[in-house]
């Protein structure tokens, strides 16, 4: 039995939504109340519980490099001077294009 220490969320009847630090991520899941003792679960209690959110390991897809070129130039951006010049713009835009991407991937399965 190895016990982990979790922080209780959120309790709704018999279930308990705990988080905990997993090596340098964060995790969620749902598990019996009784599962809970002192702050702690076992890892066999969490490793069958159910999911909470979204895994986004699963929707994040990579973009290739004919994809970022492509909205590179529509954003006038053709040399390194450009990109020096932009670089705000650029860093916005790869930004919002990721989060999109995250979005519709999620819609889908909505």
């Amino acid at each position: 039995m190895k016990l982990v220490a979790v922080k209780v969320v959120t309790v709704q009847q018999e279930t308990a939504l705990v988080e905990w630090a997993d090596a340098d991520d964060r995790r969620r899941v749902y598990v019996p109340v009784a599962a809970v003792v002192d702050g702690k679960v076992d890892r066999q209690d969490l490793d069958a519980g159910a999911q909470y959110g979204v895994r986004w390991e699963e929707k994040v897809l990579l973009t290739t490099p004919e994809t970022v070129a492509k909205r590179l130039r529509q954003l006038g951006i053709w040399t390194l001077a450009d990109l020096r010049a932009n670089a705000p713009l650029a860093k916005q835009e790869a930004r919002l294009f990721d989060v999109g991407a995250l979005i519709r991937a999620c819609e889908q399965e909505a």
